[in-house]
C-alpha cells in the first residue's frame, strides 16, 4: 500500500485543510480546470477525450419507456386473450427466445460493465493530469479495473435480486387480480410492497453507486489501490466526522446535475439531437462531464495534501 499518492507535487504549496471545505470553492476549481482542460480547443483533444468519457458512461445513459395496452373495461375485445392463448400453445418457443434474450443481454451488460470500469479510471487520470490518451491507461489500470468490475457486477446482481424479490412478492400478492384483469385492493397491495422491498434495496445500492463514483474511484486513481483499500480511504480520511459537509456536497451536486441535465437538454435540440448520438454526445457534452468529474475531484481535494489528485506546478526558484 503505498503512503504518498503518485500524483502529489512535493514542492508546491497546499492551502486547504478540513477545516475549511466549501463546496462552492469546489465549483470554483473546477470550472477553472475544465477550461484548462478543453480549451484553447483542439479537436483531436475533444475525440479522444470523449472517446474515454464515452468508456466512461457505457450503459449509464438513456432508458426504456414501457407502454402497457389498454385493456378496456371487458375481456373480449381486449386482444389480450389471443395473445396469452398463443404463448399457452408455444410455451417452448417462448422459453427459448426468453432465454436467448437474456443470456444475450446478460452478455452486453457484463461487456459495458467491464468497459465503462476501465473508463472510469482513464477518465479521472485524464481529467487530473488534463491529457487525453487511451493506449497508456487502458494497459495501465488493467489490474485496477478488474477489481472495479467486480465489485460493480456483484452490485448489480444484488440490485437485480432485490428487483426480483420485489417483483415476484408483488406479483403474488396481487396475482387474484391479476387473473380478474382490475385493479383492486389486492394489486394494490402488491404495488405497495412490491415498491417498498424494491426500495428498500434500491436506496442503499444508489448510496453505494455515487460513492463509489465520486470518492472510490479518485481514490483508487490516487493511490493505486483496489476498491476494499480505497473504501477505507475514504471511510477514515473523508468520511469519519463529516458526514454533515457530505451530505452538502451531494445536495450541491443534485442542484448542479438538474442544471447540467438542462443544458445537457437545451444541446440536444440546438444540434438537432446530434448530442443524443453514443459518442458523438460525449464529445459535444464533453464540457459538463468534465466539470462535473473535476467537481468531486477539487471537493476531496480539500480534504488535506493526501487527498490531491491534480498535479500542481513546481515553484518558480528564486
Amino acid at each position: 500500500m503505498s503512503s504518498v499518492p503518485p500524483y502529489h507535487s512535493t514542492g508546491a504549496p497546499w492551502e486547504p485543510g478540513p477545516s475549511n471545505i466549501s463546496v462552492t470553492d469546489a465549483i470554483s476549481r473546477a470550472f477553472e480546470h475544465t477550461k484548462s482542460v478543453l480549451f484553447p480547443f483542439d479537436i483531436g483533444k475533444w475525440l479522444t477525450l470523449g472517446f474515454v468519457a464515452f468508456l466512461a458512461n457505457l450503459g449509464e445513459s438513456g432508458g426504456s419507456n414501457f407502454n402497457f395496452p389498454d385493456t378496456g373495461s371487458g375481456r373480449g375485445g381486449s386482444g389480450v386473450d389471443p395473445v396469452l392463448d398463443w404463448i399457452r400453445q408455444n410455451v417452448g418457443l417462448v422459453l427459448a427466445i426468453t432465454a436467448i434474450v437474456v443470456v444475450v443481454g446478460f452478455g452486453i451488460g457484463v461487456l459495458l460493465l467491464w468497459l465503462s470500469s476501465r473508463g472510469k479510471l482513464m477518465f479521472v487520470d485524464c481529467v487530473v493530469n488534463n491529457r487525453a490518451a487511451v493506449k497508456e491507461p487502458w494497459a495501465r489500470f488493467r489490474e485496477l479495473a478488474r477489481h472495479l468490475f467486480w465489485f460493480r457486477f456483484w452490485l448489480s446482481l444484488i440490485g437485480l435480486a432485490g428487483f426480483l424479490i420485489a417483483a415476484g412478492a408483488g406479483a403474488a400478492l396481487a396475482w387474484s387480480d391479476i387473473e380478474a384483469g382490475r385493479f383492486g385492493s389486492a394489486a394494490l397491495t402488491g404495488v405497495l410492497v412490491g415498491g417498498g422491498i424494491l426500495i428498500l434495496f434500491t436506496f442503499p445500492l444508489l448510496v453505494i453507486g455515487v460513492v463509489l463514483e465520486d470518492f472510490v474511484v479518485p481514490a483508487m486513481v490516487l493511490y493505486q489501490e483496489s476498491v476494499k483499500p480505497s473504501w477505507q480511504r475514504v471511510k477514515q480520511g473523508i468520511f469519519a466526522g463529516h458526514a454533515g459537509q457530505i451530505v452538502v456536497f451531494y445536495l450541491m451536486k443534485i442542484a448542479l446535475s438538474f442544471a447540467v441535465g438542462l443544458i445537457a437538454l437545451l444541446a440536444t435540440c440546438i444540434t438537432c439531437c446530434f448530442a443524443a448520438i453514443p459518442y458523438v454526445g460525449s464529445v459535444i457534452l464533453l464540457p459538463l462531464t468534465v466539470f462535473m468529474r473535476s467537481y468531486s475531484i477539487f471537493y476531496i481535494e480539500q480534504f488535506g495534501a493526501d487527498w490531491r489528485l491534480v498535479p500542481r506546478p513546481e515553484p518558480t526558484p528564486y
